[in-house]
């Protein structure tokens, strides 16, 4: 299911991937992650508390998961969607963490959610004749800084409105979905840089997008409210 095109350039150096997240922001940020579940409304049956894997069933051709799918890496050159193995979020909080192991200098990776309609189908890539994939139904925040709106097939009408790099190699990325007020909210290393509506009632799934050869990411933690 992978799908085609990339963005590396052929003159671009070659990435170096990241040392091990820092222990003690690590700590910081999934214990605010957590702090913030546990103070939804409804958050009186906690569902996972810091357990997080890949979802090896649904993952796509040429990402590799190691790690015990904690890991996934892309083998392949042009865009992927890997979902994080949870159920649909339907209500309350639901927040989980990752490491940028490696992010290509002009990459466009991508961490955000997949509506279940987009996961049903595959979550395949849509090109309009631009090396640009559409993806309707995911709705992510791109590494260089861009929101992908996730509303149309063929005009994902990104929000282009950016000064820098939303995260970069080395960065702990951290998100959190508010199903209530539907709302989805994300933060380099515990700062926020951008929120955004969820694009229907639709359940969703967390999500990556792996988008040049050997981009990694890692799982760090995800936490949910029932």
């Amino acid at each position: 299911m992978g799908g085609c095109g990339s963005s590396v350039a052929a003159d671009e150096p070659a990435a170096q991937h990241a040392k091990a997240p820092d222990k003690r922001l690590t700590e910081e940020i999934n214990s605010k992650l957590k702090a913030w579940v546990k103070d939804a409304p409804d958050a009186g049956n906690s569902g996972p508390d810091g357990d997080v894997e890949f979802d090896e069933d649904t993952k796509q051709d040429k990402v590799d998961l190691t790690n015990s799918n904690r890991t996934a890496a892309y083998l392949g050159r042009g865009y992927s969607t890997t979902l994080v193995k949870t159920d649909p979020l339907q209500k309350g909080r639901y927040a989980f963490s990752v490491f940028v192991d490696l992010s290509r200098i002009r990459s466009w990776m991508q961490i955000g959610v997949v509506t279940t309609d987009r996961k049903e189908k595959g979550c395949p890539q849509v090109f309009d004749g631009t090396p640009h994939p559409f993806r309707e139904g995911e709705l992510a925040l791109r590494s260089d800084g861009a929101l992908l709106t996730g509303k149309k097939e063929t005009s994902d009408a990104p929000d282009m409105n950016r000064h820098d790099r939303a995260y970069d190699t080395g960065d702990i990325i951290s998100i959190q979905i508010d199903m209530e007020n539907r709302k989805i909210e994300w933060f380099r290393n515990n700062s926020s840089v951008k929120t955004a509506e969820l694009l229907d009632d639709q359940p969703v799934y967390p999500c990556v997008s792996l988008d040049n050869p050997k981009e990694q990411i890692t799982l760090l933690a995800s936490y949910g409210s029932a």
